[in-house]
């Protein structure tokens, strides 16, 4: 048995081993505290200049609304229209989830050959919503868009009268607000819900539902122009002959057809961004388009080849017209009761 004398080196050698702990852990507080302050001196910094920032700022635009207040007061109005437009679409988009989750489900169908095919039907609350997300995020801000559309007015009837411009798939209601804002009397009808309330709202006369319900319930003659953006691929052919053969109806005499669609000749569209949208059916050329409008009795036609790759060059060479070539194309017609002879008017 060990003295009690014996075990006194040990507890020393413990004692200086605590010692040196606590003396390491001093330091390492010591150096992150040193850290902190320095760490809390550039937040100071970053916050006078940051409040210097704000400062420039706001003096850089009382300036410029001192110097053009025109222009200033047009930028905050755009911004302010451009965020209401989609706060309007959110809160359509959200109460017609709400009304869609209330509505009683319905019985379930007894077979599938009972079963309602489920095409081109007007859209559902889940549709609809992610649909106008996705025209946000690759369709374009809605000035843009109208500003491109406006190539299409002088095609439009100069003797119009009473009869309107009727637009199917509508959407956002971009041409509706382009030819309103030019007096010309317009009507359209879209199948997502959403874009068919806000159209309303902001004084559109838009009709939810599909394109071929509506142009049945028109009489003969009634329209002035039938035009639509964007919606033949969307289509089947049987779809687009009954499309085409309803607007030949509605049409008054040299009434004027339009119709917009993606153009494969454009090879990254054809190849990539038409597929952007999973509704898109299939791409249609323009040779097959206007083959197709001629042949449904449609005379004379003319293909427009519209919105080329900001990177085609005037000189552009084969292969930068196959990649920055026009990205969309329109098929113009007139119908066929205009006077022998008569040619699609061209600005």
């Amino acid at each position: 048995m060990n003295a009690p004398g014996a075990q006194a080196p040990s507890f020393w050698r413990r004692l200086r081993g605590f010692a040196g702990f606590f003396l390491n852990l001093r330091r390492r507080f010591l150096y992150q505290e040193q850290a902190l302050g320095r760490l809390q001196q550039q937040c100071e910094t970053l916050q006078i200049q940051l409040a210097q920032l704000r400062n420039d700022h706001q003096a850089s635009v009382e300036w410029l609304g001192q110097i053009y207040p025109d222009i200033v007061s047009a930028i905050g109005r755009k911004i302010e229209a451009e965020h209401l437009a989609e706060m309007g679409e959110k809160l359509f988009a959200s109460v017609l989830r709400e009304l869609e989750r209330q509505r009683p489900v319905a019985a379930p169908v007894a077979s599938l050959e009972a079963a309602p095919a489920r095409v081109l039907e007007p859209q559902d609350a889940e549709d609809a919503d992610f649909y106008l997300a996705l025209e946000r995020r690759f369709r374009g801000a809605r000035q843009d868009v109208g500003a491109r559309q406006a190539v299409y007015l002088p095609y439009l009837p100069r003797d119009q009268g009473t009869r309107p411009v009727v637009d199917l798939g509508c959407g956002r209601g971009e041409w509706l607000q382009l030819l309103q804002e030019q007096g010309i009397v317009a009507r359209g009808v879209d199948m997502n819900p959403v874009n068919g309330a806000a159209c309303r709202h902001a004084g559109l006369d838009v009709h939810t539902g599909t394109a071929a319900e509506y142009l049945e319930q028109l009489e003969g003659g009634s329209c002035s122009a039938v035009t639509a953006f964007q919606v033949v691929e969307h289509l089947s052919f049987p779809q687009l002959g009954e499309l085409l053969r309803q607007a030949r109806r509605v049409l008054a005499p040299g009434g004027v057809l339009i119709l917009e669609t993606p153009n494969p000749e454009n090879l990254l569209v054809a190849s990539c961004s038409f597929w952007l949208d999973p509704t898109h059916i299939k791409p249609l050329p323009p040779d097959l388009l206007a083959f197709i409008v001629e042949y449904s009795g449609f005379s004379p036609i003319e293909v427009l080849r519209l919105n080329p790759h900001e990177s085609l060059t005037p000189d552009g060479d084969v292969l930068q017209q196959l990649l920055y070539g026009p990205r969309d194309y329109a098929v113009v017609a007139r119908c066929p009761s205009a006077p022998e002879g008569t040619s699609v008017e061209t600005p």
